[in-house]
């Protein structure tokens, strides 16, 4: 969110004052200290790669490790409750599995969070449920895909649609 809070108002910012007319950018923020104001304030793209790109070794996001988003859409809330559980249990399994053949320590290991309902839960009467898989190696989450697909296939599921994104540039 800071990536598009920063590329946003320098956007603004880049607009204001055309020709000979100056211009001025207003920015209303409870967070007028956060470093994606005050590097957009100043544009100053390089300050805010820097601090940005921080947060995300710190966290495991793209680019820095990658990430694998498993979304369910299913007319019936339960049952895609109950298929989002499903999958993210076999995708933990999988990721216990890796790391006790692999023998890695825990900043190795693949994470899995979720699942829990998409950030708009709801579209169209169809109910959306979603679980992250983050790992360094995009091979790993490309196993972890390939796996998901053959439990879906053995599960002939009827209303739920599965779809799998790498390194989603949005939040679901």
């Amino acid at each position: 969110s800071a990536e598009r809070t920063f590329q946003l108002l320098t956007q603004a910012a880049g607009r204001a004052g055309r020709g000979d007319l100056p211009g001025e950018v207003v920015i209303q923020t409870y967070q007028p200290e956060h470093y994606a104001i005050v590097h957009s304030a100043n544009q100053d793209y390089s300050s805010f790669y820097e601090e940005e790109i921080l947060y995300r070794d710190l966290m495991q996001y793209p680019p820095v490790a990658n990430m694998l988003a498993v979304q369910i859409y299913a007319a019936i809330e339960k049952e895609g409750e109950r298929i989002a559980n499903e999958l993210a249990g076999e995708s933990k399994g999988l990721a216990e599995r890796l790391a006790k053949e692999n023998g890695w320590s825990i900043k190795d290991k693949v994470q899995i969070i979720g699942p829990a309902p998409a950030g708009i839960g709801k579209i169209n009467d169809i109910y959306r449920f979603v679980f992250y898989v983050k790992h360094g190696d995009l091979e790993i989450l490309v196993q972890q895909k390939d796996r998901l697909e053959e439990v879906v296939k053995a599960m002939e599921m009827k209303g739920i649609n599965i779809q799998f994104d790498f390194n989603p540039m949005n939040g679901l």
